[in-house]
């Protein structure tokens, strides 16, 4: 039970940590795009796919609300990452240990 809770705590953190950085990454190279004036390059574009697959669910899901912004404002808007990251780190925990497999047989 300590591994599986140690496994969620760590790819929840590791899922959400890579989710900003690609949000960051991919609005920096937005406003450097719009500045110039080209066309997203092909590195930008699987850039949003892959961050399109980590923020799904949840935050799919709540981009279709126009009052997402107002319901999590400011530093409340790491909230629903968090509980995309939880999502993803549940749904792992499920398929690696759910069945009484243990990830240690994984590697082996």
């Amino acid at each position: 039970m300590r591994a599986r809770a140690g496994f969620l705590a760590a790819f929840t953190a590791a899922h959400g940590g890579l989710t900003l950085a690609l949000m960051y990454l991919g609005r920096a190279l937005a406003r450097d795009r719009l500045v110039t004036g080209r066309a997203p390059g092909e590195a930008e574009q699987w850039l949003a796919t892959l961050q399109g697959v980590l923020t799904s669910p949840v935050l799919l899901l709540l981009g279709r609300f126009p009052a997402t912004a107002h319901w999590f404002p400011g530093l409340f808007s790491a909230l629903p990452i968090a509980v995309n990251s939880l999502l993803w780190a549940a749904a792992m925990t499920w398929l690696l240990h759910g069945r009484g497999h243990k990830v240690s047989h994984l590697g082996s």
